[in-house]
């Protein structure tokens, strides 16, 4: 077959192209089996003790789980406010049912067969905390006989079980067999904050808010699996025709686990900056088992990157699961564990594993070692992920390059224009460097969505708006700074952030006050036109006007509502000229004098306002040479003419 070959410039274009049997757990032994170097500082309010046994034959786990919960608040407590976030898969009836395809095989939920309270028996009692959605059973309270006072403590007990679904969303065992991925699994404890609970029902496009806690969790496995968990340290024992583990995880917020037959497990180790060993874990099935080595270098990169800048590595110990592909448990955060799913093939020039261990690499910093409430604002931990994530694909990888797939799968480099069945048609030969952030910023303009950043991540409307808000824009607005304050101090910034909340609460008020007391500019109109408005950013140069023999008038315009401080450069024969603009006004003029002929200017040259939604009209040429457009229209035109007579023979 004949292959056309057009060779296009322009940004235009290249911007279309893109588109229970266990042995009670030991109370005691929290520190046992966690190195000295692990800085976790105590502060978890519950602790919890849990027993599961997996019965693989019936796809079921059972379990009991102890917790006991310290009020380390000064305010009196009365009831105690749980998640049983597994409710969420019910039904197609409950908040995130009626937002996702929820199969039959796909539906659970707990069996909870008894619950006490410092051994008495009580009741839950289901209610909406937030008033948005619907009653769905996946926030209870239970209404306590006295109150538990500041520095009291109680038990609560619970015995359950839950059918194991159909892999979905982050949970269930994959088809085919032999791999189960059990998140989203025990009554988790509310925070208890200034004499109030905070809990939220389980939302399809947002986290939810944990306190620190620390788990003692043994979990039993027929002999032919192999279980790992988000554990500092674990200890197994084999116990006739199957294994028992015991995992330890110090003052984290969740804890998740996963078993599989046949797998293959490679172990690494990372030297981290004080010269004490991490411990690098990497499980695929055999037959991707080559790739081993590349997730390892992604999480070495990662980790120096992020020590390098942030400091040390809050575990002892991380996983990489590339889960089965008919697993819908990839792309995944927890604890010191990291899911993603290979493709058949995966080119290095694509990056697609490494982007996806790059961020939750970072998240590992920055959504657990922080303690955020992502029921409202989630964007604090992925949106600085993908940030960070990004300068660490920068600092250990080549630029990104532009590329087609045939086939799904095999990059070509160039841009494809046409295609039938998957076979380009018309299309670029060549290497195309993409500019940073652009795959960003093109998901923020050919995306509709709604809301700011500021607005609670659970009350986004759709996947687009809160992918945008939570991921997208805090990328972005990072990438802005950056190019306004400068690499270095963004990077001290985010240290300074990290540092000063580790292992305790921030918020999105917290973030900016650092900002706000470590730069020496006031920041309230970047944080109030990037952050909390729904802004749309759009700044043009309209005219460039001569009114004498050398004086001329420069017409700027704030299309846009969205407001960004900026600069603007003039073009002579001989020099440029710098100015600048504060970009409040709805249009501004400069009236220039310039013995030297003005040609063009340039609105936000560095583009600094990565917002800028048609950054095509920030520039403006006096005299324009339409000869080249000319052509290139000529030729566009021959080679569509070719290829529609080309696809007109096809079938």
């Amino acid at each position: 077959m004949t292959l056309l070959l057009l060779l296009l410039a322009g940004s235009v274009y290249l911007l279309e192209s893109l588109q229970t049997g266990s042995s009670t757990a030991e109370k005691s032994e929290f520190t046992k089996g966690i190195n000295n170097y692990n800085d976790k500082t105590q502060i978890a309010a519950a602790d919890y003790f849990i027993n599961a046994k997996l019965l693989a034959d019936k796809k079921i786990v059972e379990a009991d789980t102890k917790i006991i919960w310290r009020n380390t608040t000064a305010f009196p407590a009365n009831e105690i406010h749980l998640n049983l976030l597994l409710n969420a898969f019910k039904s197609s009836n409950t908040i995130l049912g009626e937002e996702i395809n929820l199969p039959d095989e796909s539906k659970t939920h707990f069996e909870i067969s008894s619950i006490k309270i410092n051994g008495t028996e009580s009741e839950l009692i289901y209610y909406s905390p937030t008033g948005v959605g619907k009653l769905d059973s996946t926030v209870a309270k239970i209404e306590l006989q006295k109150n538990i006072e500041p520095g009291d403590s109680l038990e609560i007990d619970f015995n359950y079980s839950f059918k194991i679904p159909k892999s979905i969303k982050n949970v269930g065992y994959a088809s085919g067999g032999g791999f189960y991925f059990i998140s989203e699994w025990y009554p988790k404890i509310g925070v208890f904050a200034k004499g109030e609970w905070k809990i939220y029902p389980y939302y399809p496009y947002a986290g939810v808010y944990s306190g620190y806690a620390n788990y003692n969790v043994n979990i039993d496995v027929p002999i032919d699996f192999t279980a790992d968990a988000t554990a500092d340290s674990f200890t197994k024992a084999e116990a006739g025709d199957r294994i028992e583990y015991n995992f330890i995880l110090k003052n984290e917020i969740d804890f998740a686990w996963f078993a599989a037959k046949d797998f293959h497990k490679t172990e690494y180790e990372f030297i981290n900056v004080e010269q004490k060993r991490v411990e690098v874990i990497i499980y695929s099935q055999p037959r991707d088992s080559e790739k081993h080595g590349r997730y390892y270098e992604a999480i070495n990169n990662s980790l120096k990157y992020l020590e390098e800048n942030f400091g040390g590595y809050n575990s002892s110990r991380i996983i990489l699961l590339d889960v089965p592909r008919t697993s819908s448990s990839q792309d995944l955060s927890y604890p010191n564990l990291i899911t993603i799913k290979s493709g058949l093939i995966s080119p290095i020039e694509l990056l697609e594993p490494e982007k996806v261990i790059t961020h939750m690499a970072a998240e590992q910093y920055f959504k657990y070692d922080i303690s955020l409430n992502t029921a409202e604002e989630n964007w604090l931990g992925t949106g600085i992920a993908e940030y960070v994530s990004s300068k660490i694909l920068q600092r250990y990888y080549p630029a990104e390059e532009v590329y087609f797939k045939l086939i799904s799968n095999v990059p070509i480099p160039g841009l494809i224009f046409a295609s039938y069945n998957e076979i380009p048609i018309i299309y670029t030969l060549g290497s195309f460097e993409l500019p940073e952030a652009f795959r960003n910023i093109s998901q923020l303009t050919k995306h509709d969505y709604v809301g700011s950043m500021a607005d609670k991540s659970y009350t986004f409307p759709d996947k687009n708006s809160a992918y945008i808000n939570s991921v997208v824009k805090p990328s972005l607005m990072l990438v802005s700074l950056e190019r306004y304050l400068g690499y270095k101090e963004t990077i001290t910034l985010l240290s300074k952030y990290y540092h000063s909340y580790k292992n305790n609460y921030a918020d999105g008020n917290k973030f900016w006050n650092t900002l706000q007391l470590n730069t020496s500019e006031d920041m309230k109109w970047f944080i109030k036109n990037i952050y909390e408005l729904d802004a749309r950013f759009d700044y043009r140069v309209k005219e460039i006007e001569k009114t004498g023999r050398s004086n001329y008038k420069i017409f700027l315009e704030r299309v846009g509502d969205g407001i960004f401080k900026t600069e603007l450069e003039v073009y002579t024969t001989r020099d440029t000229i710098k100015l600048k603009w504060d970009g409040k006004a709805k249009w501004k003029i400069f009236e220039l004098e310039s013995e030297d002929e003005i040609v063009a200017a340039h609105l936000d040259p560095d583009r600094k306002n990565v917002f800028d939604i048609n950054y095509a009209n920030n520039s403006f040429t006096i005299k324009a040479n339409y000869s080249g457009a000319l052509s290139l229209s000529v030729r566009w035109l021959f080679w569509v003419q070719n290829a529609l007579m080309v696809l007109g023979s096809i079938g």
